[in-house]
C-alpha cells in the first residue's frame, strides 16, 4: 500500500490514463451544417460528414435497447473537469461512463454524442443506418499522401461493400454568408 499522497495520485492517473487508451471512442453530431465542425473535424473541409440513421441500427446506438446506455451517450459540457475518486472509479467507472463524455462548456455547440468501445473490437454499424454522405467543401483538393482518401476512393470503397441506398451531397460554401450550401449529387 502506497503511503505517500503524491504517489497515490500519480498511480491513480496513470492507470485512469490506460484505461482511457484502451477505449475508442466514436463521436456524432445531430447537424452537419456547422462550420466550425467541417473545419475541426473534416481537416478544414476536406473529408466527409456520414449521416446515420439510428433506428437502423440499434444495436450500436441504442447498445440492442430503445434508449441508450452505459456506452453511448450524450456528451455533457461543463466549466470544470469531473472530480475523480475511489468511488466515481470503482462504482461509477467513471473511466469508461463519466470522462469520455465531458467536454469543455466552450464545445456545448457541437451537440455531440459518443460511442465508447474497446480499441480491440472497433465499432462496426448496420449498412442500412448509413444513409447520406458528404463531402467537404474542398475534397477535391485533398492531397494524396497516407490515409487520404479521394472522393473516387470513397465511392469505389462504397459500392465495392455495396452500400445502396445512401444519398450524396457537396457542400458548398455559400457565395454571400458564412455558412455552406448542399447540393446534392445525382447518378454517382
Amino acid at each position: 500500500m502506497l503511503q505517500n499522497p503524491e504517489e497515490s495520485k500519480k498511480l491513480a492517473n496513470m492507470r485512469v490514463q490506460n484505461q482511457l487508451e484502451e477505449l475508442g471512442i466514436c463521436c456524432f453530431c445531430k447537424e452537419n451544417d456547422h462550420i466550425l465542425m467541417w473545419a475541426h473535424y473534416t481537416d478544414n473541409h476536406l473529408g466527409v460528414c456520414l449521416k446515420f440513421d439510428v433506428l437502423e441500427d440499434h444495436n450500436l446506438f441504442f447498445a440492442g435497447g430503445y434508449k441508450p446506455i452505459g456506452l453511448v451517450h450524450n456528451v455533457e459540457y461543463r466549466k470544470k473537469y469531473p472530480q475523480l475518486n475511489v468511488y466515481n472509479v470503482l462504482v461509477e467507472k467513471a473511466v469508461t461512463r463519466i470522462l469520455p463524455f465531458t467536454k469543455s462548456n466552450e464545445w456545448m455547440y457541437e451537440k455531440e454524442f459518443r460511442l465508447i468501445s474497446s480499441k480491440l473490437k472497433g465499432i462496426s454499424f448496420n449498412k442500412n443506418a448509413l444513409v447520406e454522405v458528404t463531402f467537404g467543401c474542398r475534397i477535391n483538393e485533398a492531397p494524396r499522401f497516407e490515409g487520404r482518401k479521394t472522393k473516387k476512393a470513397i465511392l469505389k470503397v462504397l459500392r465495392e461493400n455495396k452500400y445502396s441506398n445512401i444519398k450524396y451531397f457537396q457542400a458548398r460554401p455559400s457565395p454571400n454568408r458564412y455558412e455552406l450550401e448542399f447540393e446534392k449529387l445525382e447518378n454517382i
